[in-house]
């Protein structure tokens, strides 16, 4: 019922059944995995600001608390960001 191999294990590449090649380019496997982690960074900013442009608009369920204007659009970065306030529906 048991079957046996026997042969003989050599690790010398030139022995091979196959060819092996050796095609391995550190550079562009490097700049492939920069430029993935910078898509997702990119896509989990995008996803946070989105979610968190949604609750600014959209606000709490549970309290009416006052949006900046600076938050719905308004110049980035201002001085008067909390002058105005515009209430949360």
């Amino acid at each position: 019922m048991w079957s046996t191999t026997s042969g003989t294990l050599s690790r010398d590449a030139t022995t091979a059944n196959q060819a092996i090649a050796n095609d391995f380019n550190a550079s562009t496997e490097s700049n492939i995995l920069a430029l993935t982690n910078v898509a997702e960074t990119v896509a989990q900013k995008a996803g946070w600001t989105a979610y968190n442009g949604y609750k600014q608009v959209h606000g709490s369920k549970k309290s009416g608390t006052p949006v900046a204007h600076d938050a719905l659009g308004g110049a980035a970065g201002s001085s008067k960001s909390s002058a105005t306030q515009l209430p949360v529906k």
